[in-house]
This record gives structure tokens, C-alpha cells and sequence, in this order.
């Protein structure tokens, strides 16, 4: 199986960090890395992402560091979908997370809004 990676721009961890943990992840799950995208969410790069997906290349998915690559997760979900819709699996190597379905996005979203409820109430004992 053959995927593209992507390491996020706006993440703090260096960039050859980011590719070093995803290389892992990708010898870890058996992954064959044939390309290396840096960060899927910045301007013009979904339309890359949307042709990549349009065009089937001799790929089976993408592997990005972090989920946090994607940027603003709201405005991820539609590619997200479409990667599903198109055949392919979505990895992020930092979460050990696999979007292989529509019922994955689903659980994605709910841990996302579970976690972020946890993130608020955190702060509101805080004050």
C-alpha cells in the first residue's frame, strides 16, 4: 500500500521530526510512504489534495504527523469525507488515529468535541 504524508507547517516539532515520526508510524503499520506533502490545510493545498484524490494515483491513502496538520478541523471535515468516499484511508501518526469510514469521522468528531468540552470546563475551574 502506498500513501502521501504530510507534515504540518504550523506544528512547533521541526519538520524532520515530523518526518521521522511518521516514517516510523508508516514502517509500523506496513505503510509505503511515495510522496511527502507539507501541510495539506494551507492555501491551494486542498485543491492539490482534491486532485490527488480526483486523479486516483497509484496510492491508498494519506499519513499526516498529527491531526492538528489539517488545521481547522471544521473546514477538514468535507476532505476528510471525500477521502473516505474516494477509497482511501486517512492515518495521523501522532494520535494513532485510521479514518477508513464515515463512522470513523463520527468518532473523530465526537472525541474532538469531548475533548474540547473537557479543554473548557478545565479552564472554568481554573478561574
Amino acid at each position: 500500500m502506498s500513501f502521501i504524508s504530510n507534515v504540518g507547517k504550523k506544528n512547533k516539532i521541526p519538520h524532520h521530526l515530523q518526518n521521522f515520526v511518521i516514517n516510523e508510524y508508516a514502517k509500523k503499520k506496513k505503510l509505503q510512504i511515495v510522496f511527502n506533502v507539507v501541510k495539506l490545510a494551507d492555501d491551494g493545498n486542498f485543491l492539490f489534495f482534491e486532485n490527488c484524490l480526483k486523479e486516483k494515483p497509484s496510492i491508498s491513502g494519506f499519513i499526516a504527523y498529527s491531526i492538528l496538520s489539517l488545521g481547522d478541523l471544521k473546514a477538514s471535515l468535507p476532505y476528510l469525507a471525500m477521502t473516505i468516499d474516494f477509497g482511501f484511508t486517512f492515518y495521523f501518526a501522532t494520535e494513532d488515529i485510521r479514518i477508513k469510514s464515515h463512522k470513523d469521522i463520527d468518532r473523530l468528531i465526537e472525541n474532538y468535541l469531548i475533548s474540547y468540552i473537557s479543554e473548557q470546563n478545565a479552564m472554568d475551574l481554573s478561574n
